[in-house]
């Protein structure tokens, strides 16, 4: 028995060993032993996702607000529209004709030299001011009592009668005296001057001129007296001069012919009666 067993034993061995060598002789060298398969991975529990916070959701920008239009300037006040529309309107227009001064007549001494008058009695009075009527500005009289002050105030305190003035013109003239008298004639133009007579009206008549036209007196004072302060003097009188006087106390100036020489009082201030 043990000898049988023994022969199987052999012979399952050869079978074994002979099995083996055809196993390595189709596999090669490198497969001669058999190897055990890899073992598979455990399986792993997927895992949990993380909780994922939800996103914030953004907020919308605010829309930019769209540039404001400009201001349309205010309107101007109407007063101030006016000022600046006429402003406008001057540059635009031509410049409008200006009215013509009407040429001066032979009897206001013609020429751009004013009143012939006015000429003068400036030039007698050593004075260079050249002006007549026209472009006198009169200073406003004063009231005080019962007589009106014409010009500026008396320097003088004492009055003389205009007939002791005029009976001595030599001793007087070229000086200021202080005369009293009665108004003959006055300038109906504007009473930029005036004759003075004797209180009887008998003595000889002086003409009262004011000083550069600084004054005038009213132009229906005839008839009323007057006290004259002012320079006394003989004032030569071309005959356009003279005719300028004609026309001024309403008289024909046609008829005035040449030159002469007038007394005349260059008032600087007038006492008037009323």
């Amino acid at each position: 028995m043990k000898s049988r067993d023994a022969t199987r034993s052999s012979t399952r061995y050869a079978a074994i060993t002979a099995g083996a060598a055809l196993t390595g002789l189709l596999l090669g060298p490198g497969c001669s032993k058999s190897e055990a398969p890899a073992a598979k991975p455990a399986p792993t529990a997927p895992a949990t996702p993380a909780a994922v916070a939800p996103a914030t959701p953004k907020t919308p920008e605010a829309p930019k607000p769209e540039a404001a239009p400009p201001k349309a300037p205010e309107a101007a006040k109407p007063e101030a529209a006016r000022v600046e529309t006429a402003k406008a309107e001057a540059v635009r227009a031509p410049p409008a004709a200006t009215a013509e001064k009407p040429a001066p007549t032979a009897s206001q001494g013609g020429g751009d030299d004013g009143c012939s008058y006015a000429n003068a009695v400036a030039k007698a009075a050593g004075s260079e001011r050249t002006h007549g009527c026209a472009d006198a500005e009169p200073a406003k009289p004063t009231q005080a009592g019962k007589t009106t002050h014409y010009g500026a105030a008396f320097a003088l305190t004492d009055t003389r009668p205009l007939t002791t003035v005029v009976a001595d013109v030599t001793a007087n003239e070229g000086k200021t005296v202080r005369v009293s008298g009665v108004i003959a004639k006055v300038c109906k133009a504007k009473g930029c001057w005036f004759t003075l007579a004797t209180d009887d009206k008998t003595g000889r008549p002086v003409r009262i001129s004011m000083k550069d036209h600084a004054f005038f007196v009213p132009t229906d004072c005839e008839g009323k007296k007057a006290v004259v302060e002012g320079l006394l003097k003989s004032v030569p009188l071309p005959e356009a001069a003279r005719k300028h006087l004609a026309e001024d106390e309403g008289a024909d100036p046609a008829k005035v012919q040449g030159p002469t020489v007038e007394l005349t009082l260059i008032a600087t201030g007038v006492d008037l009666e009323g």
